[in-house]
């Protein structure tokens, strides 16, 4: 792929020149490919296991390979921990080695010295729209197709999981009746971007669209913690894949396949998910930001929501250490009582994770390992 270059923007901004010079409103995608891994294929397969490829660090423009020789991956708790977390193939990596950390260190920095570039370039299309003296009449929307982790939960560097690193990602918006210098945290995704941009462009919204617009003015902002949605689903179908050198390992794992519910408020943080091989995980974030205590999977909390969970004998083949039923009773009161409008627009969904949560008890055949289970919760 060679080096990520310096200035990336140049034909973007040829581009965004002619579109100013027009009397018509202009739409310009940007997606720079920083701070991507360098990849080189050795051999290209129809099997996609038989394809031989490296994934090095990403290599950032001559001038900026000096930058951030001190950074290292934040040491949260969930970086390379000592104890396994998470659930089917993740539970069983190993402990990575200090060298091992030390390249994800390496990592860490190529990537901040590549996204100098990405940097430019935002700068370069602010400082032509100013000029162009059309800013305060444009929005711009900033965001990224994926998150990335690198060492949390003992995983090599890659993005294809459904922990917070991976799916949290930013979204920055400005443009006319944005809110200057104001945070939101209201559930948003990807599938909501096109209804927010035909929105703003005047077009009818489409019945059978995913997502819905993203409220941008002070008042809809307010509005929408009363009436927007509170979950989200997060799904992602096939295998991952472990970037960097081989230590030896596996980097390639099959049935990375899950389906993730997401429920989020100012009172509640909750993760849950089915796998393939149907393994489930449910995490209280707002107690556990770190995602490593699996409720379903034994770990060491008394309580939900200050709840106390009701002991109950250890499930044989599950690992769970509290009743699903229990679990689901605290959760639908709870939530119940913090936000009757959620359940109410939200019923089938959390009636779908209450019915998972009561069977998930009785596990289903594991699927082949060669190939990802493809009947998760519909």
């Amino acid at each position: 792929m060679g080096a990520q270059c310096r200035h990336p923007c140049v034909q973007s901004i040829r581009l965004l020149d002619d579109a100013a010079n027009e009397d018509a409103p202009l739409f310009l995608a940007i997606a720079p490919v920083a701070p991507h891994s360098n990849v080189k294929i050795e051999s290209l397969e129809e099997n996609i296991e038989d394809i031989v490829a490296e994934f090095s660090p990403p290599i950032p423009a001559e001038r900026d390979t000096h930058l951030f020789e001190d950074a290292k991956v934040p040491r949260t708790e969930k970086f390379n921990p000592e104890k396994p977390s998470g659930v089917n193939w993740v539970r069983n990596l190993p402990r990575p080695s200090q060298e091992n950390v030390d390249f994800k260190d390496h990592f860490y920095r190529s990537r901040l010295r590549v996204l100098q570039s990405v940097d430019e370039t935002v700068d370069g299309v602010i400082s032509r729209l100013e000029k162009h003296g059309i800013l305060d009449n444009t929005y711009v929307v900033y965001s990224t197709d994926n998150g990335y982790h690198i060492g949390q939960h003992r995983l090599q560097p890659r993005k294809e999981c459904g922990f917070e690193e991976d799916i949290n990602i930013p979204l920055i918006i400005r443009g006319p009746g944005v809110p200057q210098n104001a945070t939101t945290e209201i559930v948003t995704t990807h599938t909501d971007l096109a209804p927010t941009f035909l929105k703003l462009a005047g077009a009818p919204l489409r019945a059978d669209f995913d997502g819905e617009a993203i409220p941008l003015s002070q008042s809809g902002l307010a509005d929408s913690k009363k009436t927007r949605q509170e979950h989200v689903n997060v799904e992602y179908w096939g295998f991952a894949l472990g970037e960097g050198k081989d230590w030896g390992g596996d980097r390639f794992y099959h049935n990375n396949t899950d389906k993730v519910l997401r429920i989020i408020s100012d009172s509640y943080n909750f993760y849950y998910s089915v796998w393939c091989n149907n393994e489930h995980e449910l995490y209280d974030l707002k107690d556990d930001p770190g995602q490593l205590k699996d409720l379903l999977g034994g770990a060491d909390v008394s309580t939900l929501m200050g709840i106390p969970l009701r002991k109950a004998r250890h499930v044989s083949g599950c690992g769970r250490h509290f009743t699903l039923q229990a679990t689901w009773k605290i959760l639908t009161t709870h939530l119940r009582s913090a936000s009757i409008t959620f359940m109410k627009r939200n019923r089938r969904r959390l009636s779908i994770l209450a019915a998972k949560l009561v069977t998930s008890s009785t596990p289903k055949a594991r699927s082949s390992r060669k190939r990802p289970c493809q009947s998760l919760w519909q």
